[in-house]
């Protein structure tokens, strides 16, 4: 198997405090032995989650994008 990274650093983490932000690649494309590809697409958080308020609990089973 093969694991291509995204051209852009994406964040890490949703910034609600005071701490530092840092991005990190993420996983674009995996390929498999077979030649097989899975390509992955990520999409912007929306609502509280791109604030960093109202966040899930981490027993939450919400669908929403941010998760614990």
């Amino acid at each position: 198997m093969r694991f291509e990274s995204n051209a852009e650093d994406m964040p890490n983490r949703v910034k609600s405090d005071s701490r530092p932000g840092f991005s990190r690649l993420r996983v674009a494309r995996v390929i498999n032995e077979y030649g097989g590809e899975t390509v992955v697409t990520y999409k912007q958080p929306e609502g509280e989650c791109a604030s960093g308020t109202g966040l899930p609990d981490k027993n939450d089973t919400t669908a929403r994008r941010a998760v614990p």
